[in-house]
């Protein structure tokens, strides 16, 4: 028991980071070989500035982040609407426990946008 009253502090990337890399580690040993690349879902309210920092907190945990999509895109593409063809819109409903959000999107022969 670390009976220390040292203190740390950690920047926000960092503490994301430690949670990148504890999951990246439950990755590997489930599936029994190196995970080098991520896709993070943020919610669609994140800034440029905090979607960057979620890839820079990937770069802490050892992987490389191929992109950051909003969560409603996530929702999208988890349900096929990636897979459609010719152009429709979607209302992605988020009912978190928080905060409950709706983004329209636009899918268009596989491209799914924000509107």
């Amino acid at each position: 028991c670390n009976t220390s009253s040292r203190k740390a502090a950690f920047s926000g990337e960092q503490l994301c980071g430690f949670v990148l890399k504890d999951l990246k580690g439950t990755a590997e040993a489930l599936v029994h070989e190196k995970v080098k690349f991520c896709v993070l879902a943020a919610p669609s309210y994140f800034s440029d500035r905090q979607r960057a920092a979620l890839a820079d907190a990937a770069g802490l945990a050892g992987l490389t982040c191929a992109r950051v999509i909003s969560e409603p895109v996530a929702a999208a593409i988890a349900y096929g609407l990636d897979k459609i063809e010719g152009s429709t819109t979607a209302a992605v409903i988020n009912m978190g426990s928080r905060a409950s959000e709706v983004v329209i999107l636009r899918v268009t022969d596989g491209l799914i946008e924000e509107a």
